[in-house]
């Protein structure tokens, strides 16, 4: 029994009811939308590009630092800490051989009255010398050699 206007009684094909989509199959669909049909944006993005060529950019910027002024901030703090030492050695040396003679004079003293001072400088003038003495033989002249 057939029911008028049932599509499945007769084997011709009705029109589609107007609720249902139109989906294209075949080459229509590879040709691409339609006049009339609304194009979907694609979802936003989530990669976060500024702050990717922001990093990027300090990461650039690190490397170039580590490369040109690391190397030259090490040179400068050898030479302060350099001259720092060198002239700390130069004050400790002072003071050590004041000490010296100062202690070799009161000792002298006590040995021998009134002979500390002249004895003290005629002993360490030997020695400073006969230090000068071997430094000076032990230099290399050009010409000489």
């Amino acid at each position: 029994m057939t029911v008028p206007g049932d599509p499945t009684a007769s084997g011709a094909a009705s029109e589609p009811d107007r609720g249902d989509p139109i989906v294209p199959v075949g080459p229509a669909a590879a040709s691409g939308p339609s006049p009339g049909v609304d194009l979907v944006p694609p979802p936003p993005s989530t990669s976060d590009w500024p702050a990717q060529a922001t990093d990027a950019i300090v990461d650039l910027v690190d490397q170039v630092k580590a490369k040109t002024t690391g190397p030259a901030i090490t040179v400068a703090r050898g030479l302060v800490f350099g001259v720092i030492v060198g002239v700390l050695g130069i004050v400790v040396a002072i003071l050590l051989l004041v000490f010296l003679v100062r202690i070799t004079t009161e000792v002298l003293e006590l040995a021998w009255d009134g002979a500390g001072v002249w004895l003290t400088y005629l002993i360490y003038g030997a020695v400073f010398i006969a230090v000068g003495a071997v430094l000076f033989r032990k230099r290399h002249v050009r010409g000489l050699d």
